[in-house]
């Protein structure tokens, strides 16, 4: 797929993320949660990505980021793409891993 169509994905992925929030929400009619701060929102990508096994993300984000404007990077699309790699560099950091997954998977992420 192209740095577009990547893009796109991520995009959607995390819009998706803020409607599953929202529908969470009113399904068990909790009070309202206001803002989802940009540290919640990380977080909760950090565990997405952590959980997801998708192995060349991070390089497919750095990959992406060389095809897109700095204007396209300063808008919401971009802060998707900004957050996601946030959240890698902290998974690959702090070595974040699942007991059945190979010692290897922070590494992969940067190949």
């Amino acid at each position: 797929a192209s740095p577009i169509h990547k893009f796109k994905f991520l995009f959607l992925a995390a819009h998706k993320i803020f409607e599953e929030i929202d529908k969470f929400y009113k399904t068990y009619r909790l009070p309202s949660y206001g803002e989802i701060t940009s540290e919640d929102f990380l977080n909760i990508m950090i565990y997405i990505l952590s959980e997801s096994q998708q192995y060349t993300l991070y390089s497919d984000i750095l990959f992406i980021e060389e095809f897109l404007s700095p204007l396209t990077l300063n808008s919401c699309k971009g802060y998707y793409l900004i957050t996601a790699q946030a959240a890698l560099d902290y998974i690959i950091e702090k070595g974040i891993k699942d007991e059945n997954k190979s010692n290897d998977f922070q590494l992969d992420f940067k190949k």
